[in-house]
C-alpha cells in the first residue's frame, strides 16, 4: 500500500468516526430537546461514507423542522393525513387521549392551525440546536484525528527517507 493510500485510508477511518460521534451527539439533541416521542425519526438516523472521502448523516424528511418547525407552506400532508399523525404524536407524547371524540377535535385544531400559521416552534422563530452545528463539530474532529495520523505518517517518512525533509501541512 503506498503513501497515497495509507493517507486516504486513514482520511476514511478519521471521518467515519467523526460522523458516528456527530451521529451520536446527534441523537442526544433530539432527547436533550424533548423531540423524541415515538422514536421513529431518531430511529431513522444512518450515517455512513460514499467513497473514502465523503460521509453523510441521513434520516427522516422532516427532520429539518425539529430545529425551525414547520411553516403553513411546508405542511405537504393533506388535512386528514395530517390530523392523524398529529394525534399519533399526541397520544405517544401525552399517554393517551380520554375518547376518541376528543382526539378527533384536539387533531382537527392542530392540523388547522398548522397549515394556516405553521406550527409552535416555526412561529416561535426555531432556533433549535439539533442537528445543523455538528457539521463544524465533524470539521474539527476531523482536524484533530488527522493531525495526529497525518504527523504519524509524515513521521514514518522522514525516518525511512534518509536525507532530512520538512513537511508543512
Amino acid at each position: 500500500m503506498g503513501l497515497s493510500e495509507k493517507i486516504e485510508k486513514r482520511v476514511s477511518n478519521a471521518l467515519i468516526l467523526a460522523i458516528e460521534k456527530a451521529e451520536g451527539r446527534i441523537k442526544q439533541n433530539m432527547i436533550d430537546a424533548g423531540t423524541v416521542v415515538t422514536g421513529k425519526t431518531i430511529g431513522s438516523l444512518r450515517y455512513g461514507l460514499e467513497g473514502n472521502t465523503k460521509g453523510f448523516i441521513s434520516g427522516a424528511e422532516h427532520i429539518p423542522t425539529l430545529e425551525d418547525g414547520i411553516s403553513p407552506e411546508q405542511s405537504r400532508l393533506s388535512f386528514t393525513q395530517l390530523r392523524e399523525v398529529l394525534i399519533e404524536w399526541a397520544d405517544a407524547k401525552f399517554g393517551g387521549f380520554v375518547d376518541e371524540g376528543n382526539a378527533f377535535r384536539w387533531g382537527s385544531a392542530a392540523a388547522f392551525n398548522q397549515k394556516d400559521i405553521g406550527s409552535v416552534l416555526f412561529r416561535q422563530g426555531g432556533g433549535r440546536k439539533i442537528y445543523s452545528h455538528e457539521k463544524y463539530a465533524i470539521g474539527d474532529e476531523m482536524k484533530r484525528e488527522l493531525g495526529k495520523e497525518l504527523g504519524n505518517i509524515f513521521t514514518t517518512v522522514r525516518v525511512l527517507d534518509e536525507k532530512p525533509t520538512v513537511f508543512k501541512l
